[in-house]
């Protein structure tokens, strides 16, 4: 009896120390994530960066911000060359037609081009950062693991032809357009110009002489297995039809983060901190497309480029993706795509200035 009557009368008394045990908690955990704020910058190889940092405990912080990675040109370029493959027979790419190649362009066109077109290869990595920082050691403010993501941009890089090279890609292209119109016969049914329809027996000559130099285009490697293209053929790339060339890296738009860092202050007041900060940014395997894609006819053979004939029932495919389609790339294209193409994590070490607003 006395035992019934003691338990409610425990909790009654309780009951005001629990609530205000209570609210002192949490007035306590309002008070520790809104103590202080700061303001940060870093620098590293994701490029600069701003961020705002909130404590949530005497442990444990929040980082949100953004990354940006400045715009500079990697020069690089391609030589142009000619691919005279006929029938089942791949061809071989070779650059020793390239001036019977500029002169019939000039012939036509007015046009002179040269063997070499210029390129230039610019980041475009734009990502929202966010973070949580976890402070490991008891009596250590200065050591701590981090993971969050970064989230942005999926086009973190692209090759484009330089502006100067422009009369030179607008000159293959008018070759390229010439070499269809003569290697397919269109001149039996099709003017060359507006209503201006071109001998039988010239066309035939053409399309002997147009057969015999081979296309033109820059010549970045030969086709793997993985292409549905027939491996070992060479890959040409050529202009796109608004008159560039071009690549674009893709990687993940969501980028999981896991690293550590180490802050000190500097100042003082403690306001002023610098910090160090190391991990790796998971972004995917990576892909670098071309401005090209593959064409799939209807007799169920595969080339790339463009339609020629719309009325031909040929689809477009995906794009020719050179990281895993085409191999043997030389020069510095086939070095950063070496790189590109085994780089799966991105490393991240940056410096850190924070300063402490209240």
């Amino acid at each position: 009896m006395l035992r019934n009557k003691l338990i409610p009368t425990l909790l009654l008394l309780a009951a005001p120390v629990m609530a205000q045990a209570k609210t002192a908690a949490t007035d306590s955990l309002r008070f520790t994530f809104l103590k202080t704020m700061e303001v940060g910058f870093d620098l590293g190889t994701n490029g600069v960066g701003a961020e705002a940092v909130l404590p949530v405990t005497d442990r444990l912080r929040v980082r949100a911000g953004v990354n940006y990675f400045p715009t500079f040109s990697i020069p690089m370029s391609f030589d142009l060359m000619s691919y005279a493959g006929v029938g089942d027979d791949p061809g071989q790419a070779s650059g020793g037609n390239f001036d019977h190649l500029t002169e019939m362009i000039e012939s036509f066109s007015g046009m002179k081009i040269d063997r070499t077109v210029d390129m230039n290869a610019r980041a475009t990595m734009v990502d929202f950062k966010f973070l949580v920082d976890f402070y490991p050691l008891r009596d250590n403010r200065h050591w701590y693991g981090t993971v969050g993501f970064y989230w942005g941009s999926s086009r973190i890089g692209k090759i484009e032809n330089d502006i100067t090279e422009a009369p030179s890609i607008m000159g293959v292209l008018i070759y390229n357009k010439m070499y269809d119109f003569f290697v397919e016969e269109k001149y039996w049914d099709e003017p060359l110009f507006s209503d201006t329809y071109i001998d039988p027996e010239v066309g035939d000559q053409m399309r002997e002489k147009f057969m015999r130099y081979g296309r033109m285009g820059a010549h970045l490697g030969n086709f793997t297995d993985e292409s549905p293209v027939k491996p070992g053929d060479p890959y040409m790339l050529n202009p796109a039809q608004d008159g560039t060339i071009r690549a674009n890296m893709y990687v993940n738009s969501f980028k999981p983060y896991v690293g550590v860092g180490y802050n000190a202050t500097v100042s003082a007041d403690g306001r002023w901190n610098i910090g160090f900060d190391a991990g790796a940014l998971f972004w995917g395997k990576p892909e670098i497309l071309t401005n090209e894609r593959y064409i799939h006819y209807k007799d169920g053979t595969v080339g790339y480029g463009n339609i020629t004939d719309p009325d031909s029932g040929a689809e477009y495919g995906q794009y020719i993706n050179i990281a895993t389609d085409v191999s043997g790339i030389s020069g510095k294209v086939g070095t950063y795509v070496d790189i590109a193409k085994v780089m799966h994590v991105f490393p991240v070490l940056n410096f850190r200035i924070t300063y402490k607003l209240f």
